[in-house]
């Protein structure tokens, strides 16, 4: 038996003897003597150093027994986590733990333990304030059960406490205690303790490139039970109004008596006075609010210690703090901000506020919307799976869980890889407008018809579910009851389909033209509104004898202003909510702020096992566009390929850039079975954003358009777009035995390049890394780096007039690359290997899947 081989969750089989000493089993065996505290310690001590901390990464990650918090403390933890930093090399105290012997008890308290932890902490932090550290983890052992907290500097010894790392914060309770040899609790431990040493007080000298900065606030995040396999969720906001209302339960703060880095002091308004830490504090919409004590300062509270303007202003700054984290669970279509743009959005403050945003622009900035593209051919109709997008106010630099990365820049997936998850894709991620909604859904039997399409478009002609079972039954409930069943319902699919049976009587006669209209705002002009599950959206505008849409008894006139003024629309999670316009008059020019948003710079696709799952896009600073070329690759055209004769559950994309640079995203068909049409090109101007049909309830969409504005290097529009032709030799797919689905094709040329890098994962080289001498870069098959799989990189040295010799192994009938290498001379034959040479000047085709690879070149 391998001693070092899990036999339970944490524990080795060299650590199970020790792990039963110091468990209970509940009854306890008679004449059971319970353990002395040193087993429990030994036991952790040896998890920490054998198997959470074990390994090359970890080698600067050490655990030691009676360790003092400081020199001159006459204290002495149990156990305590030490580090290097990454400047001078310094060793750093990560998190005491204090142990306790196992109680004879089912249930047990907690709180002499816990207040232990809480010490070695306060003495660290309060009497050790020359070392500038602002937090510090604690953890709590009773027997072989741990909790993990974190403990933040404040302005007295006294307001210093354990927050924890997951559960309630609550102290003296052995609830929330993790199982060492539990399978679900150590991965939670695993992961909990990687993520404190990758958020240190100080930075690790080898923390991963995406690692949070150490701040005030870190270490402050609750992280997420994997128990029951579910998606991870940070701490979100309180539920709140919207913009500009009173919480019903919140109080509010009439003055702010006192502030600093640390604390705030303050007086409600029914002459309250408090104090509490500044941490406590976030905004939220256009509010300022303590969720944790039912607080709220808005912009009359008196010595406000930050500067709340109004709510489109307000989110516009912090968004260029935070970047959303996302959830994606299917593909992924959202608006693409260019420099003259002007957008903000509201961060939703709970999971019903999602989709709920403003889009803000000048009105004297023409747009182009570009024709809409059909995917329908020769009688085929293909469904594209709809957005499902929560999102989060917590840090993230790079995308993450993404196997494969094209991009036209150096772009990277982090962490391992896991299906239909990308982080960080954009700011922007809701459609702009709601068209092309299918009219069936306002009948009488809409919510049957919609939830039976739903696994008709994604799935196939799979079983029902019993989710399809519990909306149809649903569907059959009166309008009063399905309101009352709406209160206590998540955002999701069964939301949706409830608002469509209350939509039944919005619009009586519903027109075949409704929901199609592109509006063009040049006269004064009426808002209708109508009422949707307690929400008020529009459902027409008219101009002059022009309808769009629907009109109702509840409306608003909307004079059309200076050309200076900005055009606000606020989107719902089922329409557009609100149309306004705000001119200078209106705002407070010395808290306007400037709402531009970083220019688009690139395009990059995340791929899967499944195929194309998303789109990325990065951002340069208006400066750095200024001073780019005008033949920089920047602007590029954006293709749709779709299978003619499927309906696909995954799509993916063809972006060609002006240099004529091509990438094929997502999974290859042969040219027989694909469809292409152009979406926007350079004549069009700089991409804006992509739009689409969209209705609540059903999870596919069936046509794709751009918003362009034109730039200086705009011509005439076309009426049809110049297509590229296909890559040759895509047939030749099928020699990678798999499906197309997961086969992936890149292409580069091998001509003007000054250095080239090459990936290797275990025994397969993945792909390669092309630099030129004009600054650009390209990525052949698959390219790893900062990432949870260790990838080795090795640069090929170039000669001219070389050449490149690929190097394959063979297994059944697929083969993958092992290494390339540069030679130059007359090419020679190799006996007992595999191989293909590429002479550098050619153009490099390399097709792969998960397991196999496919080099062929040819003349430019």
């Amino acid at each position: 038996m391998d001693p070092t081989a899990f036999a339970q969750g944490l524990i080795t089989y060299a650590n199970l003897e020790l792990y039963k000493k110091a468990r209970v089993n509940f009854p306890p065996p008679t004449n059971y003597e319970p353990p002395k505290e040193p087993v429990a310690v030994q036991l952790l001590e040896n998890i920490l150093n054998k198997v959470v901390f074990a390994g090359d990464k970890y080698k600067t990650v050490t655990v030691n027994s009676q360790i003092p918090p400081h020199e001159n403390s006459d204290l002495a933890c149990d156990l305590a986590i030490r580090y290097v930093t990454n400047s001078n090399m310094e060793i750093r105290t990560l998190c005491f733990i204090e142990a306790k012997r196992t109680i004879n008890q089912p249930r047990y308290l907690t709180k002499h333990v816990e207040d232990g932890a809480l010490k070695y902490c306060k003495e660290y932090l309060f009497s050790n304030s020359s070392t500038g550290t602002v937090f510090v983890y604690a953890g709590t052992l009773v027997g072989a059960y741990l909790k993990l907290w974190v403990v933040r500097r404040t302005q007295t010894e006294a307001e210093m406490k354990l927050s924890a790392l997951w559960g309630s914060e609550d102290s003296g309770s052995s609830e929330e205690y993790k199982d060492l040899g539990d399978y679900h609790d150590g991965q939670l431990l695993m992961k909990t303790f990687h993520k404190m040493v990758d958020i240190a007080p100080k930075t690790w000298i080898n923390a991963s490139a995406d690692a949070i900065a150490p701040t005030p606030n870190s270490g402050a995040y609750q992280l997420p039970s994997l128990i029951g396999g579910q998606r991870p969720l940070l701490r979100t906001n309180p539920t709140l109004p919207r913009a500009g209302e009173i919480p019903d339960n919140f109080e509010r703060v009439a003055r702010f008596t006192s502030t600093n880095n640390l604390s705030f002091s303050w007086q409600t308004t029914s002459g309250k006075r408090e104090t509490g830490g500044s941490h406590e504090w976030t905004v939220v919409q256009n509010l300022y609010v303590n969720s944790k004590r039912n607080l709220y300062a808005d912009r009359g509270t008196g010595n406000l210690p930050i500067q709340l303007s109004f709510p489109f202003e307000l989110v516009a700054v912090q968004l260029s703090k935070l970047s959303g984290l996302a959830y994606f669970k299917s593909f992924l279509v959202y608006l693409v901000p260019c420099s003259s743009l002007q957008m903000a959005y509201h961060l939703p403050s709970s999971p019903e506020a999602r989709f709920d945003s403003n889009t803000a622009f000048r009105s004297d900035c023409d747009a182009v919307i570009t024709r809409s593209i059909v995917f329908q051919e020769h009688g085929h109709m293909v469904y594209l799976e709809d957005l499902d997008i929560e999102i989060h106010d917590h840090l993230r630099r790079k995308a993450r869980y993404a196997p494969s990365v094209h991009s036209l820049c150096q772009a990277a997936a982090v962490d391992p890889p896991s299906l239909r998850i990308i982080y960080d894709l954009g700011l922007a991620m809701i459609p702009l407008e709601w068209t092309g909604l299918p009219q069936e859904i306002y009948r009488n039997d809409a919510l049957s018809k919609a939830v039976s399409s739903l696994p008709t478009a994604s799935r196939g002609n799979e079983g029902e579910s019993d989710l399809c079972n519990l909306l149809k039954g649903c569907g059959k409930l009166p309008l009063e009851l399905t309101i009352i069943i709406w209160d206590f319902l998540a955002s999701g699919p069964v939301r949706c389909l409830l608002a469509l049976n209350a939509a039944n009587r919005v619009w009586s006669s519903p027109s075949l033209l409704a929901g199609n209209a592109t509006i063009s705002l040049h006269e004064d002009f009426v808002v209708y509104f109508t009422h949707l599950m307690k929400g008020k959206y529009v459902c027409g505008i008219r101009q002059g004898h022009t309808l769009c849409g629907h009109e109702s008894s509840s409306s608003v006139m909307i004079q059309m202003p200076a050309s200076s003024a900005e055009c606000v629309f606020s989107l719902g999670i089922y329409g557009l909510r609100k149309i306004e316009f705000l001119t200078e008059t209106r705002t407070n020019s010395t808290s306007k702020r400037d709402l531009a948003m970083d220019g688009l710079e690139d395009f990059s696709s995340f791929c899967s096992n499944e195929g194309f799952v998303g789109l990325g896009t990065h951002f340069c600073s208006p400066s750095q566009s200024a001073s780019r070329s005008q033949n920089s690759s920047v602007y590029c055209s954006i293709y749709v390929y779709w299978h003619e004769s499927d309906a696909l559950s995954t799509s993916y994309l063809a972006i060609k850039t002006i240099r004529n640079r091509m990438f094929i995203l997502g999974p290859q068909f042969s040219p027989s079975k694909m469809v292409m049409r152009c979406i926007a090109n350079l004549d069009d101007g700089d991409i804006l954003g992509l739009y689409y049909d969209a209705s609540p309830g059903i999870t596919s969409f069936t046509s794709l358009g751009a918003i362009c504005r034109p730039n200086k290097l705009s011509v005439t529009p076309k009426r049809d777009h110049f297509i590229p032709e296909m890559l040759p030799n895509r047939d030749m797919t099928r020699f990678l035995y798999t499906s197309p689905f997961i086969s992936f094709i890149s292409q580069a040329s091998s001509k003007n390049i000054t250095m080239i890098k090459a990936c290797y994962v275990n025994s397969r080289c993945t792909g390669m890394l092309l630099l030129y001498n004009d600054d650009r870069s390209c990525i052949l098959g698959q390219w790893y780096e900062n990432t949870h799989v260790q990838p080795e990189i090795q640069a090929i040295s170039l000669q001219n007039d070389g050449f490149l010799r690929f190097f394959f192994e063979k297994e059944d009938r697929r083969q993958f690359i092992t290494h390339v290498n540069a030679l130059t001379g007359t090419p020679l034959n190799e006996t007992g290997v595999m191989f293909i040479d590429v002479t550098l000047g050619d153009e490099i085709i390399w097709m792969f899947s998960g397991d196999s690879d496919i080099i062929f070149y040819g003349s430019e």
